[in-house]
């Protein structure tokens, strides 16, 4: 796909933007190459793990998709902290 390819171009000019990796095992995801998409995450993990935990959580909100699902979720985390 495009997506693909747009992502392997930024990844041979700069090999550790962990975004990319995220995004290209996004992409993979959506082909249904789940194993190849796992590849990717692991190597956005070992470069960058904040950019990793934020992506996802970013694709959770997404999925989620109403409010007070949402709303619901980030009290549920906060009174769970230690």
């Amino acid at each position: 796909s495009l997506a693909i390819e747009q992502y392997k171009k930024a990844l041979y000019l700069k090999p550790d933007y962990a975004q990319a990796h995220y995004n290209l095992g996004r992409a993979y995801e959506r082909q249904g190459q789940s194993d190849i998409a796992k590849d990717e995450y692991i190597k956005t993990l070992k470069r960058d793990v904040i950019v990793l935990q934020y992506l996802l959580y970013e694709k959770c909100c997404q999925e989620l998709k109403e409010f007070d699902e949402l709303e619901y979720y980030e009290k549920f985390i906060k009174s769970h902290e230690n």
